[in-house]
């Protein structure tokens, strides 16, 4: 698996889009399909960049190694942000008057599921 692979692979392991992946590491969405489909060359910040975000070396990435060897082990916060970011994005655009009642809709459903 090479570099583009490996890339939109990590990107969809996380159930990422292009569009996420852009607004977590700010590499434009064109560049990163441009990536992904072997029509640009990754320079070295972008692969340190997608190094330090996907938590894998720089020679897992370039084909060095097959090893991944993880720079940071994610927490569970990490996880659950990348699960839920497209979520939180849309009720970012909200008004406050919608956000209380998405609020308290989630609050309430909490409130049943741990009573039974």
């Amino acid at each position: 698996m090479g570099t583009k692979e490996k890339i939109k692979d990590l990107r969809k392991k996380r159930k990422m889009t292009q569009c996420t992946l852009e607004c977590r590491i700010g590499i434009d969405q064109g560049t990163i399909s441009a990536l992904e489909n072997g029509k640009q060359n990754i320079s070295l910040q972008q692969v340190i960049l997608y190094s330090k975000f996907f938590g894998v070396s720089t020679d897992y990435l370039l084909d060095i190694s097959e090893t991944q060897h993880s720079h940071k082990v994610l927490n569970r916060k990490d996880i659950l942000l990348d699960k839920y970011y497209d979520c939180i994005v849309q009720l970012d655009k909200l008004s406050e008057r919608d956000k209380n009642v998405i609020y308290t809709m989630v609050d309430l459903l909490g409130k049943m599921s741990s009573d039974g």
